[in-house]
């Protein structure tokens, strides 16, 4: 991948202190600012020292209430993201994650500034967008669709393993959802991945057919159903393992 991963430690702290600054923002006087930078101040140094963001990112979520809208929402779906997260021994696979849903909002949320919007205000207004762009460093790292095939993949069976039984919808839904969340659509979201995911492979697949026709090479096969030597590109498969299913925490704040 041409898109570099932001160390899942690194990356969570980030993206904490995004939501951090989000909501100093809202606050209503300077007063209640400076209170809740004290508190936010408190509360990050104890999870550095023990070791533990557990009741910081508890702390967070409830300060989350104040902020109504779909930042309150976006923000919520980090916080679980990374509260489920910790569980997962494998960092690399916890990094594809989180970075994934990070540039997955962070997309989102310059949509909403599109189209008419666009006169009114920048997307460069919005706390959390800022937060998000410089927590992955975006400016000089950003995902090609090679890179997204694999990111909103990665993405998908992160929700649907917490989702559904097995990872399947087929299969019905678990007994605890983690992502019931107000004013929160998993399922839209794991529908509007599945629809990106699919879009960047189709997009990788007629990028390989036009080089393969620049290079010379020719599409149509020269052997015959008859041929004693079916093509090895075929019959390759697949030796990268199946992904095992991310562990899922019991649910410890709502």
């Amino acid at each position: 991948m041409s898109f570099e991963l932001v160390a899942y430690k690194l990356l969570k702290q980030r993206i904490m202190e995004s939501i951090a600054t989000l909501i100093i923002a809202h606050a209503p006087s300077e007063e209640e600012k400076k209170r809740l930078q004290q508190l936010i101040a408190e509360h990050s140094y104890s999870a550095s020292d023990s070791g533990s963001d557990e009741k910081y990112l508890e702390f967070l979520w409830n300060k989350l209430e104040k902020i109504s809208g779909p930042r309150q929402v976006q923000s919520r779906v980090l916080l679980k993201t990374i509260e489920l997260l910790n569980g997962e021994d494998d960092l690399r696979k916890a990094a594809l994650v989180l970075n994934t849903l990070a540039f997955y909002i962070h997309e989102k949320i310059v949509e909403t500034y599109s189209g008419i919007c666009s006169f009114v205000t920048s997307p460069d207004s919005s706390t959390l967008k800022r937060g998000l762009y410089n927590s992955l460093n975006l400016k000089d790292n950003v995902p090609n669709d090679i890179d997204l095939a694999k990111m909103y993949e990665a993405l998908l069976e992160f929700l649907n393993h917490h989702v559904y039984v097995e990872g399947f919808s087929p299969e019905g839904y678990l007994h605890i959802q983690p992502f019931d969340i107000k004013e929160y659509s998993v399922e839209d979201d794991i529908n509007d991945l599945t629809l990106k995911q699919a879009h960047a492979v189709i997009k990788n697949n007629n990028a390989a057919k036009v080089k393969y026709k620049q290079s010379g090479g020719s599409l149509k096969s020269s052997s015959s159903i008859f041929s004693s030597s079916p093509s090895q590109s075929y019959l390759r498969t697949s030796s990268t393992p199946s992904a095992e299913p991310v562990p899922m925490p019991s649910r410890r704040f709502s």
